[in-house]
């Protein structure tokens, strides 16, 4: 014999949303692995700082032009997310 539970609909859309989370959760790589894949990029401020201190026009202007692009993208991938 099988018995028959009922639940709403609310609740069983709450218990998937809840597994599906706690499925991509699982996925997230560790603390350690974040470190592997991914330089240190704690120097990176200071030498921008260092290289926009310095008179050099042109550099301000790539570094500029590649921080907006960086910005854009960050922002289209934000809007489609």
């Amino acid at each position: 014999m099988s018995e028959r539970t009922e639940i709403s609909f609310d609740a069983a859309l709450m218990m998937a949303l809840r597994a599906d989370a706690q499925k991509e959760l699982d996925e997230l790589p560790t603390p350690a692995q974040l470190k592997e894949r991914y330089p240190d990029t704690s120097r990176w401020d200071a030498r921008l700082q260092a290289a926009l201190h310095k008179r050099r026009p042109v550099l301000k202007r790539v570094l500029v032009a590649a921080m907006t692009l960086v910005i854009l993208t960050l922002g289209a991938l934000a809007v489609s997310a």
